[in-house]
């Protein structure tokens, strides 16, 4: 994975996320805390976005820890850990670069509408959740 300066990483992604329509207020959001994290690393000497600087941050400044992402969390505690995983996602973009290419290669049209990764994403996990139910059960 090709790692880009955090300051640099996080300007695309304010980018992106204008390209996409995201609201004043969400922006206003996103970008006191993108601002939050660029101090914090700064401040530690990282100059790139790993999962680790972004778990250290929500702990630190949020006082979410990394057990507490196992349960289910209020909304509030919810928006922050978007937070950073929107930068690594983001990060990690070549995924949606390649399924643009695929979705071109295959002839399918791809509009705001879909078909998006995370339509595979979710497909993915009911098909995980609902395979054992419907699989006979065994005899001990």
């Amino acid at each position: 994975m090709d790692k880009k300066y955090l300051p640099d990483l996080i300007s695309e992604l304010d980018q992106e996320l204008l390209r996409l329509g995201y609201t004043k207020g969400s922006m206003t959001f996103y970008r006191r805390r993108w601002n939050q994290l660029m101090a914090y690393a700064e401040d530690r000497g990282e100059y790139y976005y790993t999962e680790q600087l972004g778990i250290d941050f929500v702990q630190e400044f949020f006082g979410i820890t990394q057990d507490d992402f196992a349960r289910i969390l209020p909304q509030a505690e919810t928006q922050e850990l978007r937070v950073i995983r929107m930068v690594g996602d983001f990060q990690l973009g070549n995924i949606y670069k390649n399924f643009r290419r695929f979705l071109w290669k295959a002839g399918i049209s791809h509009s705001g509408d879909g078909p998006r990764v995370h339509d595979f994403r979710h497909e993915n996990v009911l098909e995980s959740i609902l395979y054992p139910v419907s699989q006979p059960l065994r005899s001990p």
